[in-house]
């Protein structure tokens, strides 16, 4: 599983309920990627949060990777529920978190293909 999450608004400024998530998807052996729509930043994140820069990526939409769900993030995490146009199987926003008691029952179906509702 791939889980991408956004920096501005969500792991800059998100609060301790996304520093949790990143945690317990890093825990379940997910594949971290920063993401960002300036590389840059996601770049520098990655750094801070002791990732290799291979986990920093510019943000893609589903047009920008022609529908092909390979390309796809399995999860993305943003702050911004417009952002339903970028490549991403399934979205959590900030505003929609769980508390971190509740995360395996949550979000756990999304690591075993199920739905977010």
């Amino acid at each position: 599983m791939v889980v991408a999450f956004d920096v501005s608004g969500t792991l800059r400024g998100g609060g301790f309920r996304v520093e949790e998530l990143f945690k317990w998807f890093q825990s379940k052996g997910c594949e971290m990627v920063i993401w960002s729509n300036e590389f840059t930043w996601a770049l520098d994140e990655a750094k801070q949060m002791g990732l290799s820069t291979d986990n920093a990526r510019r943000k893609i939409t589903k047009y920008d990777a022609d529908n092909e769900l390979s390309r796809f993030m399995d999860i993305a995490v943003d702050d911004d529920p417009r952002s339903t146009h970028l490549a991403a199987k399934h979205f959590i926003f900030v505003n929609k978190i769980v508390h971190p008691s509740k995360f395996e029952e949550t979000y756990g179906p999304l690591l075993t293909g199920g739905s977010n509702g």
